[in-house]
């Protein structure tokens, strides 16, 4: 009983969260199968009244779409970016620190 009490008492927020992570997984979709429509239809109206190819419409859309893609995976890099820099700048200050000879220390002596 306890259980199944929880279990009620949590669902209305799970409930709550699945449908907003739904909503935008769906508005993400129509955003994109939007844009290939967009896309598409622009082509077909080119191939109509410019004289393209089939050829030309699928190397241009392929190529946006690619570039996009690109895009997108560099923004998501940026942070990584910053937490980089400082990383780098000790690795180049222990290259170029000024190393001593093996034998310093039993020549002091």
């Amino acid at each position: 009983m306890l259980f199944l009490g929880a279990l009620k008492s949590d669902g209305k927020a799970v409930t709550k969260t699945a449908l907003g992570a739904g909503m935008g997984q769906g508005f993400s979709l129509f955003t994109m199968f939007f844009l290939y429509y967009c896309g598409f239809a622009g082509g077909a109206y080119l191939m109509d009244h410019n004289g393209y190819t089939f050829k030309d419409v699928i190397q241009v859309f392929f190529s946006i779409t690619f570039m996009g893609m690109g895009a997108g995976q560099a923004a998501a890099l940026v942070p990584d970016i910053g937490k980089a820099k400082p990383a780098m700048n000790s690795i180049f200050t222990l290259i170029d620190r000024v190393r001593r000879p093996p034998g310093h220390l039993e020549a002091a002596m």
